[in-house]
């Protein structure tokens, strides 16, 4: 049950990223507590993708998709990131 709740969890290689930070983390609690035996949890790396960019297509339909979205706060978000070059995270 362990298992399937956490491929259910993990379904992105930064969701995967961030748990081995926060088992690190813990790792070196435990380490620090005295806590006996520890293992080192290596960092995970992702590779590094080339940044890419919308076309005036993509922004068309992008923004004509938000239109149609429940959530109307999401376009001012779109604009906002349009506008100012910032990615979705960074909005």
């Amino acid at each position: 049950m362990i298992n399937s709740h956490l491929s259910r969890a993990i379904t992105t290689p930064l969701a995967l990223v961030n748990r081995n930070g926060y088992l690190r983390a813990a790792a070196n609690v435990a380490t620090h507590m005295g806590g006996g035996e520890t293992t080192s949890v290596k960092a995970l790396r992702l590779p590094e993708r080339e940044l890419t960019y919308l076309d005036h297509d993509d922004i068309a339909c992008l923004a004509a998709a938000i239109r149609e979205a429940r959530n109307k706060d999401l376009m001012l978000i779109f604009w906002l990131c349009l506008k100012t070059g910032a990615r979705w995270n960074e909005a």
